[in-house]
């Protein structure tokens, strides 16, 4: 049997799961880059191109664009408009569906290309990746009736493959639990005539599995094992181990002539390695390129790649990503784009490169995650760049906004989507980016699109400075629309001026008898005191943190802060402000020291590893978007609270009362100083002046429209055909997995592990999320300028630094001024 996107899901868990059970005690895994390079590179000679020309052919300058770049063709007959760029092409796949791992791409001898989706088939193309039909393989039908679990694969151009290969655990196909995989990975070659070689691997003792194969254009086969080792395999089945790039991990491997291009985690720029003078050759325009543009990149081996680098097939070699594809002659002097990502797929962050090809005529072929693939083919009668433009401005980054700008542009050839992000390269504060908008908008030259989070929306409706979108929203209907109270709540006097591309759910989970005594804020307090009380030494939410917790119920408690005036309700402060040092000073006194060291540790490897900004635990999406009701198994915590991120996370939380001893537990809608409460996430309005309203309609309309909202990241969609759509294609998926979808684990007070099985909701568990949705009618649009004079000022309160009394007066005092400009 061939392994299925289920079991590969469950191995991408498991990996997960080892990462955070490491990091947990002290060891990073995986993180940002350390800016090292290994001593190899440092002693590395600085080459001249024509030592370089080894790699790959005859080594240029490199310098001049070519014909076949975005922006570089010739001119057009009118009005002198570049022509020629690189356009999305779709790819038949004659009914068969990828899945999301380790799909691969190969050339043959006879021009033909393979495609290996480990789901199960092959498929072969005649025509340059244009459409696809299934090989007929003997020896991949032969594992089938053996049982063999395929992990990955590489073939070669001779038809030469290497298979890596697993057993399920004895028992478990049967189980009722997902099947459950040995993780003794095998790798086995297989000859053009079937004949098979199994391969003898020692791995390190670092090393879990093996995780990737690689045959290169000469026939030579590598493989490597979740480390830093790279083991090249012998045609008898012998292997020996081949490169250690210590300090590293080693996710993609591609070949260019004579030499071997590497990246992975850790590696501060990709290492080009001369296999035939065994070593490094450095390019210093390949590095500060990297460096600049794909320095935070991640890379999993067989998954994902944030830069995929791949040979052009002559003397360049190609680096593809979010931005698009460059060329780049090594020893050359410039890095030339080719594609402009912001055009097309590569520009939308929910789909990464899994593995790419150089087609013939210098088109592109690309798997990506999401189960898609596609081509890019150059087109001289299409214009470079599109003359009419739609500008989009944020004041953070929007991985929605990329996803609607990619379809759009899609969509609309002829229109150019300009995103600008106010806060980008942290060149000002936000209070300073918002008042560059402002000047820019009251003098009529601002966008024809606003993201409206964490911006002063009242202030902006007040100065009709945002159009009323409410007929566009009302003109939708059906299971497609944005949920009606979720418009609702944005409604004043019949308009409405903002809608959300995506929500996130406050809630509170735990143990039923105690999550139902949480009606409001001061009961949530009450409630912690009397577990205080019960249990000296409890856990509670292991959060001590004042700031943590403020900003954790605040979601279900800033809509109370303004009167319907819009100055600031102090008494709701004040209340808040209350009742968040009773449970600071229930959390706090009688925490274990190792719950606070491990919430420490926490931050600290948030701040170091995922902060992208230097943004700390406490003022991050995180503090409130954590997975953390598996912890509930454990005993380190008594109940936790924040907002479900998503769909996933909500089969995690429901997943917990499938655990034997947890069947009482429930995860439910948090009640504050407010009830009933969503939080609002990338609001979107139309400036009222902007002379592109109908093609910012259209924008709005994508970022709504199903195909957006089915694959919304980093929150839930606001349709309730997106939310079915989503749980019926996981059903589908995992139906063979006993709708097991993942696992995680954690450890109780004994550090005895415990894994729980993530399962896919049923119909009714499905219908209580849609009713859950249904019923909220507040909405929750953060104010980080607003709310941070409330958390800075009140910690000072919770601390006992400062009465209550001259913290309010501090708040109302900060907060008038805010709201005054």
């Amino acid at each position: 049997m061939i392994i299925s996107g289920t079991v590969c899901v469950l191995l991408f868990f498991i990996e997960a799961r080892i990462c955070y059970a490491l990091r947990n005690g002290g060891v990073s895994v995986r993180g940002m880059k350390t800016g090292k390079r290994i001593a190899a590179w440092l002693l590395a000679f600085a080459l001249t191109a024509g030592a370089l020309a080894g790699c790959g052919g005859t080594a240029g300058e490199g310098g001049a664009a070519d014909s076949t770049a975005d922006g570089g063709g010739q001119q057009g007959e009118n009005h002198g408009t570049a022509m020629g760029r690189y356009v999305e092409k779709g790819v038949e796949l004659n009914g068969s569906a990828l899945t999301d791992w380790n799909s691969r791409l190969f050339k043959q001898e006879d021009g033909s290309f393979l495609l290996a989706d480990n789901s199960g088939f092959i498929l072969r193309s005649t025509d340059n990746g244009a459409s696809w039909t299934k090989a007929d393989v003997p020896w991949l039908e032969k594992m089938k009736t053996e049982n063999k679990y395929i992990l990955t694969m590489a073939i070669g151009l001779d038809g030469t493959a290497a298979v890596v290969w697993t057993e399920p655990e004895e028992g478990t196909e049967d189980s009722g639990n997902g099947v459950q995989l040995k993780m003794d990975m095998q790798l086995t070659l297989i000859k053009p005539d079937g004949t098979e070689i199994p391969v003898e691997m020692k791995l390190g003792e670092d090393e879990w599995w093996i995780n990737a194969v690689y045959i290169s254009d000469d026939g030579r086969i590598f493989a490597t094992a979740s480390g830093a080792n790279l083991y090249e395999v012998k045609e008898d089945g012998s292997s020996e181990k081949y490169l250690t790039i210590d300090g590293y991990s080693i996710d993609l491997v591609q070949f260019h002539g004579s030499c071997m291009i590497l990246d992975g985690y850790n590696v501060d720029v990709p290492l080009i390695y001369d296999m035939e003078t065994k070593e490094y050759i450095e390019d210093e325009v390949l590095a500060e390129f990297v460096r600049e543009n794909f320095q935070n990149r991640d890379s999993y081996a067989g998954k994902s790649h944030d830069l995929f680098l791949i040979s052009g097939g002559d003397d360049a070699i190609y680096l593809a990503g979010k931005t698009g594809v460059f060329r780049h002659v090594l020893g050359g002097s410039a890095m030339e784009q080719v594609i402009d990502g912001s055009l097309n797929i590569l520009g939308n962050p929910a789909y990464k490169i899994m593995d790419m090809m150089v087609a013939n005529n210098d088109e592109f072929l690309m798997v990506l995650t999401g189960e898609r693939m596609t081509r890019f083919v150059y087109d001289p009668n299409v214009p470079s760049r599109p003359e009419e433009k739609l500008q989009v401005w944020s004041l953070e980054d929007e991985a929605v906004i990329r996803q609607a700008i990619s379809k759009y542009q899609k969509d609309n050839p002829a229109v150019y989507v300009e995103y600008e992000i106010g806060l980008a390269g942290n060149s000002m504060t936000r209070e300073d980016a918002i008042k560059n908008l402002n000047t820019r908008t009251m003098a009529g030259k601002g966008p024809d699109v606003l993201v409206l989070d964490n911006m002063p929306l009242d202030s902006y409706i007040e100065k009709g400075i945002l159009m009323d979108i409410a007929p566009l929203l009302d003109s939708m209907s059906g299971e497609g629309a944005v949920f009606p109270n979720i418009v609702d709540a944005l409604r004043g006097d019949g308009h409405v001026y903002a809608v959300p591309c995506r929500m996130q759910l406050p809630y509170v989970c735990g143990k039923k008898s105690d999550i139902n005594r949480m009606t409001g804020l001061s009961e949530v307090a009450e409630e912690m005191e009397l577990m205080r009380e019960n249990d000296p030494d409890a856990y509670l939410m292991s959060v001590p943190s004042a700031k943590g917790i403020m900003r954790i119920f605040s979601p279900a408690c800033v809509p109370a802060w303004r009167t319907e005036e819009g100055s600031l309700d102090t008494e709701a402060v004040s209340d808040f402000l209350t009742q968040m040092k009773r449970m600071y000073d229930a959390q706090i006194n009688g925490i274990p020291e190792e719950g606070v060291q491990t919430y420490e540790a926490d931050k600290s490897y948030y701040q170091e590893f995922e902060s992208s900004d230097g943004e700390t635990l406490e003022d991050s999406d995180e503090i409130r978007t954590r997975h953390e009701a598996i912890h509930l198994l454990g005993g380190r915590r008594q109940f936790v609270a924040g907002a479900v991120e998503d769909v996933w996370e909500y089969n995690s939380q429901l997943s917990v009362s499938k655990m034997e001893g947890f069947a009482d537990y429930v995860s439910v809608p948090m009640e504050g100083q407010c009830s009933s409460v969503f939080w609002a996430r990338t609001l979107l309005g139309i400036n009222a002046s902007s002379k592109s309203s109908e093609q910012a309609q259209a924008f709005l309309k994508i970022a709504l429209g199903d195909e957006i909202q089915k694959e919304v990241l980093n929150g839930f969609p606001v349709t309730e055909k997106a939310i079915r759509d989503i749980y019926e294609k996981q059903r589908v998926v995992y139906k063979d997995n006993d709708y097991v979808s993942g696992q995680g684990g954690t450890y109780n007070l004994d550090e005895e592990e415990i894994i729980m099985l993530i399962r896919v909701p049923d119909e009714p568990e499905i219908n209580a999320l849609i009713a859950w949705i249904q019923s909220l009618d507040t909405a929750y649009v953060e104010d980080k300028t607003f709310e941070n004079v409330v958390y800075e000022e009140g910690e000072r309160y919770i601390r006992g630094d400062k009465s209550l009394e001259e913290v309010l007066g501090s708040i109302e005092t900060r907060v008038g001024i805010y709201l005054a400009e």
